[in-house]
């Protein structure tokens, strides 16, 4: 199947006939024949397009609690994958997912704002041309097209995001800094985090683990009026996490 999405200079080959070599049977130990295993040849198509992963974001109910974000080089994201196979009739559809780390730090502005915050990556277009090999011969199985991500790049930004259910919410906070980083806990993951709908229709999922290089801050001005609130588990722990009023 051909999808809309794909690129309008890469036209996707006909299904190849079995391909059998010539000559004589290739020699092999008797042991190994009967068995099949599968072959792939990967080319890199393309490359340079740059999407973003957003990688956590922070919620306020007003203007005076505030948030912000600090990400550094050893810190890996895990990102998805998009993939087209031509022996099925479902298109673009989602892969597996990849980890990429970087060589730089980032250190989001502290902001009232509601925010997701971006990493920038780098994804390459490719084409996996995949045989079952067998007492020698080798059969056209099927193509693979994917989009995958190669590097992050070191760009990174905000964006608006929506108030989410966050139901596992602490006590009346005092005034100061908290913030989430013990990697112990659940991990930051979004199913839709990473956004690379104008390659293929849909976004993929994106996670971070919290750690000591990937760290949530929220910043209370005052006693008494405040609290955290976690999707999924107590903020200390959560994965997402939001501010609200105590």
């Amino acid at each position: 199947m051909v999808s809309a999405f794909s690129s309008p200079t890469l036209e996707r080959p006909a299904a190849v006939a079995t391909v059998k070599p010539d000559g004589a049977q290739k020699s092999q130990p008797s042991a190994s024949f009967g068995k099949a295993w599968e072959t792939c040849t990967t080319t890199l198509l393309s490359r340079g397009y740059k999407n973003n992963a957003r990688i956590g974001e922070s919620v306020t109910p007003d203007y005076k609690q505030t948030s912000w974000l600090t990400y550094t080089a050893s810190q890996s994201v895990s990102l998805g994958t998009a993939m087209d196979m031509s022996n099925d009739s479902v298109g673009w559809k989602a892969g597996g997912t990849i980890s990429r780390s970087s060589g730089f730090d980032a250190s989001f502005a502290e902001s009232a704002l509601n925010r997701g915050y971006r990493l920038e990556s780098e994804l390459g277009y490719y084409k996996d041309v995949c045989y079952i090999v067998m007492n020698g011969y080798s059969y056209y199985n099927y193509t693979k097209w994917s989009y995958i991500p190669i590097r992050l790049t070191g760009g990174y930004s905000t964006e608006g995001v929506t108030v989410f259910s966050a139901p596992y919410c602490t006590g009346a906070l005092a005034a100061g800094t908290w913030s989430r980083y013990d990697s112990a806990g659940s991990a930051w993951n979004w199913s839709i985090g990473f956004k690379i709908s104008n390659l293929v229709g849909f976004d993929v999922s994106s996670t971070s683990n919290w750690d000591g290089n990937n760290r949530l801050y929220y910043k209370q001005p005052v006693s008494g009026k405040y609290k955290l609130c976690g999707n999924n588990t107590y903020p200390s722990s959560a994965s997402r996490i939001i501010g609200a009023f105590a």
